[in-house]
């Protein structure tokens, strides 16, 4: 036998399997990606869902609801009920954020993201939540990119009826 010839064989088959497995690699990271990020939209989802359970079944829930009525101001609150308003607002605000870093890692799809930050963009535009988030914003809370991101989407147009609470109100 031709060492030679045996040589180039293993080399050509050495390289064969290399570019298989480059191959292969390529396909696993794509379907862990893929996966990943199905895993990031569902605790997303999961997330906002025990999010709404708690506010739901929270004892000052009808305060906390009171803050999207687009006729209330935050004077209208008392300290107690401010207090209840803040950290239910503060924990929406960081859940948030916190999905802004899986949507910049690339984690959370672009179109849960939009929807995210539309909702909340516009949530915070009610007057009583409007005047609180122009307090909280200022806190060495969020990042600035953050709070660039949040600013960045202006004006949302809520010409649209939503439920909030127990009622319908119509937010314009």
């Amino acid at each position: 036998m031709n060492f030679e010839a045996i040589s180039a064989t293993a080399e050509s088959l050495g390289a064969l399997g290399v570019i298989l497995s480059v191959l292969y690699l390529a396909y696993e990271v794509r379907s862990n990606t893929r996966t990943m990020r199905a895993d990031a939209g569902t605790k997303s989802q999961m997330e906002w869902s025990r999010y709404n359970l708690i506010i739901s079944e929270h004892q000052d829930r009808d305060t906390i609801v009171r803050i999207f009525d687009p006729n209330e101001k935050l004077d209208n609150f008392s300290d107690k009920e401010r207090t209840a308003i803040t950290f239910a607002f503060r924990a929406f605000a960081q859940q948030v954020e916190a999905q802004y870093f899986q949507y910049k890692a690339n984690l959370l799809d672009p179109e849960v993201w939009e929807a995210r930050l539309t909702s909340f963009s516009g949530l915070v535009q009610f007057p009583a939540s409007a005047e609180w988030w122009a307090d909280e914003s200022t806190l060495p809370i969020y990042t600035k990119s953050f709070l660039d991101c949040v600013e960045s989407v202006g004006r949302v147009e809520l010409s649209q009826t939503t439920t909030v609470g127990t009622g319908t109100q119509k937010i314009s």
